[in-house]
């Protein structure tokens, strides 16, 4: 069985973080550990929607992408370095949740760092953990729903022309209704090789200057002998563009021998643009909306890393208007999970806890507060 002790940090960088000291006993109780076992990173500048901001946690500072770093952050998301890191949920702090999952007002609301301390200090067994690093998640398929159906019988997979989603553009200044309308493929049932794609994307247009969507489809077709594509489309021109320029919008990331099916938006890890996307609904979700304008911004979801941190399930954070049932309230309520990121290179383990969304002294939104202990697996 694993648990940890807590290791000695000297890391009171400039007034930003709290000093660890060790307790003379290394027996891993938290019982004979204290509050200043552990080290904080404040007001985290995660603004930007496009670029990420690194952390390494040995120094409690933020630094570049070619420096060594154990987080990052952007906005709301988190990122783990996945050349250096797995990372397991180690307190789900599930009495903030109802049976059905849903967030329970009075516990969010009551809930203090300093009362939630206990779970960051508590003693793991980090044996039952299940560590995993980050997995690209794409944003049209990101609820489950996918734009193919697989069948279980001849192995071929086609169009799922009930699921569509409402796209924005690398700009965010367009939107289009999304669906993958036909889908065909051949499998030779010798070599178990997949041959002659072929498939068409529809989408319904909403321009910078419209105020609704377009009631006749865009279409783009794709085709491949090889059953593999990587092409890249622009909303605003209705038409194929080089991939390697800034004005895509949606990438088709095609590869059946190689089982990669991603339709891919230029925004969040994908790209530097804004793309990003809403749904799935049906064809009876969709009629609903006849213009992109009856949508909020935080409906949008842009592609991302999956993990703890992120996943619905497990993330560390619930939305204001789930918590308090008020339409106005859109803040991000922490639930004081606790992750562990294990080293691959090491022993070593930190175990984190997200405090905060909001700076300390402005409660200007997207500058996360962490805290931490540097742990060793024994």
């Amino acid at each position: 069985m694993k648990f940890y002790h807590t290791c000695l940090l000297s890391l009171c960088v400039l007034g930003l973080t709290a000093c660890s000291s060790e307790s003379e006993d290394n027996d891993g109780n938290a019982d004979n550990r204290d509050s200043s076992e552990f080290s904080t990173l404040k007001d985290i500048d995660a603004n930007s929607s496009t670029l990420w901001t690194y952390v390494n946690l040995d120094s409690a500072t933020t630094v570049t992408e070619d420096d060594e770093w154990q987080l990052a952050f952007k906005r709301y998301e988190v990122r783990v370095n996945p050349d250096l890191v797995s990372l397991a949920l180690a307190a789900s702090q599930d009495d903030f949740y109802n049976s059905e999952g849903k967030p329970i007002a009075s516990v969010f609301t009551n809930a203090t760092a300093n009362s939630e301390l206990e779970h960051l200090l508590a003693e793991y067994d980090f044996d039952a953990m299940t560590f995993n690093s980050d997995t690209f998640k794409t944003a049209i398929g990101a609820d489950g729903t996918q734009w193919y159906d697989y069948d279980r019988t001849t192995h071929l997979l086609s169009a799922n022309d009930d699921a569509w989603w409402i796209i924005r553009n690398s700009t965010a200044t367009s939107f289009a209704k999304l669906r993958v309308a036909t889908l065909s493929e051949t499998l030779d049932s010798t070599t178990f090789q997949f041959s002659d794609l072929s498939m068409e994307i529809e989408f319904y247009i909403q321009g910078a200057n419209d105020d609704s969507f377009a009631t006749t489809a865009s279409t783009w077709t794709l085709t491949a002998a090889s059953a593999a594509v990587n092409r890249c489309y622009d909303i605003d021109s209705s038409d194929e563009v080089d991939c390697s320029s800034d004005g895509w919008d949606i990438q088709a990331d095609i590869d059946f021998n190689n089982r990669k099916f991603d339709l891919i938006l230029n925004g969040g890890v994908s790209g530097s643009g804004y793309a990003a996307a809403y749904g799935a609904l049906n064809d009876t979700g969709i009629s609903a909306y006849s213009s992109a304008s009856a949508l909020n911004v935080n409906q949008f979801v842009s592609d991302s890393w999956s993990n703890a941190f992120n996943d619905e399930d497990n993330k560390w954070w619930a939305y204001g208007g789930d918590v308090t049932g008020l339409e106005s309230d859109h803040a991000l309520y922490p639930n004081y999970r606790v992750y562990a990121l294990s080293m691959n290179d090491s022993d070593q383990i930190y175990l984190v806890q997200v405090v905060s969304y909001y700076h300390s002294s402005s409660a200007q939104s997207a500058n996360p507060s962490i805290r931490y202990v540097k742990t060793t697996a024994e």
